[in-house]
């Protein structure tokens, strides 16, 4: 996945294979203590991975950071996507959640990898901000490995630990 293309990317390569899931697609790890439906109707709370990496996303103590992870109490997921390698996964923000202050109208944060058993080249996740609220999140396998039904073991790591969260800085008053 290479940033925000990532996704485009990954659809033009398997067009016709995204399908909308009715139930809740294995790959995205399901959790008996916290299982989300992937369904056309209503909204949902994020699977254990996506709960995870939005996490390990918003870490640190950049300023848009921390009201970024404001957002996260709350967050409904309106819309999810996946195919066999990959996952788009539309999120809402709950009324009264802080917008953060981002300079740019779209920020994309992907520097998150993960490792996972069963997953030879492993995943890379892009988180999406738009206009100061969490909007979407992707993921997607490495060399169009398709995901493992049993993520169990995973770990997540940034490209660096010195990130570049220029996109996130506050606008110039």
């Amino acid at each position: 996945m290479d940033g925000a293309g990532g996704a485009e990317a990954q659809a033009a390569a398997t067009r016709g294979t995204a399908r909308r899931i009715g139930r809740t697609a294995a790959f995205l790890g399901r959790d008996p203590r916290a299982r989300s439906t992937i369904g056309p109707a209503g909204m949902s709370e994020p699977t254990h991975l996506e709960r995870a990496v939005l996490h390990a996303m918003l870490e640190g103590a950049h300023p848009a950071l921390v009201q970024l992870r404001e957002q996260l109490h709350g967050l409904s997921v309106v819309h999810r996507v996946a195919t066999p390698t990959s996952f788009s996964t539309r999120l809402r923000p709950a009324r009264g959640a802080p917008r953060a202050p981002v300079a740019a109208a779209r920020a994309v944060l992907d520097d998150l990898h993960a490792d996972v058993p069963g997953l030879s080249g492993g995943a890379a996740f892009a988180l999406f901000v738009e206009d100061g609220w969490l909007s979407r999140l992707e993921g997607s396998t490495y060399g169009g490995e398709p995901w493992p039904d049993d993520l169990a073991g995973f770990t997540l790591h940034h490209d660096d630990p010195e990130r570049d969260l220029s996109d996130l800085d506050a606008p110039e008053p």
